[in-house]
């Protein structure tokens, strides 16, 4: 059974963090040199140096092509349990479609809930409680002192009571349609008379 499976990864992070899941491996890099004689011969030496790298660099993760069911199929490592360890393989389409089987057509692919309250968990009985060894709920009736205290949901609070005892004020009188403000009509406006040119005296003539 697979324990971890590394496909396409396109964030760098995440890439790093697959090449650290499959570990590092050794490997010895042999470096050749030519060291130039006499009469024009040539000495080449060859040093072997071992180095530590990693068995899958984090940007190989991101040349995988995309998983499909068609050209592609699933290619990635596999990270097996010892002693099979990790290694890439790829998944063809054909093997892909084999193992999917054919949609159950007497299952509805969504069903709506019909009562909302039934994605809610009911509270515990106390028989319930009782056998799961929970303790009990004691719930306390409410004393008289409280009862007085605790208003009514009806009653009016004082600034409702100030509100309804406040006398109309003046301009309380109107009716909108008519034009009417405490009894004048502003329906109409008032006519005004033009006052009378005053006359000019006639100048004295010399």
């Amino acid at each position: 059974m697979c324990s971890k499976w590394l496909g396409k990864i396109d964030s760098d992070v995440t890439q790093l963090w697959a090449s650290n899941q499959l570990g590092t491996k050794e490997i010895v890099d042999p470096t050749k040199s030519v060291q130039n004689g006499g009469m024009g011969n040539q000495k080449t030496s060859t040093q072997y140096q071992s180095k530590i790298v990693p068995v899958v660099l984090p940007s190989e993760f991101g040349t995988f092509p995309r998983a499909d069911f068609t050209v592609n199929g699933i290619k990635g490592w596999y990270v097996m349990p010892n002693p099979i360890g990790a290694y890439e393989y790829t998944i063809a389409p054909h093997d892909l479609t084999a193992r999917i089987p054919e949609p159950d057509l007497s299952i509805v692919d969504f069903d709506p809930i019909t009562d909302p309250m039934a994605q809610y968990l009911s509270d515990w009985t106390p028989e319930e409680r009782e056998y799961l060894g929970l303790p009990k709920i004691e719930v306390e009736a409410p004393s008289h002192e409280e009862e007085k205290d605790t208003p009514h949901e009806d009653a009016a609070t004082p600034k409702e009571e100030k509100e309804a005892s406040r006398e109309p004020e003046p301009w309380a009188d109107v009716d909108l349609e008519k034009n009417v403000i405490n009894g004048v009509d502003f329906s109409h406006p008032p006519e005004t008379k033009e006052r009378p040119k005053p006359k000019r005296k006639p100048r004295n003539k010399m």
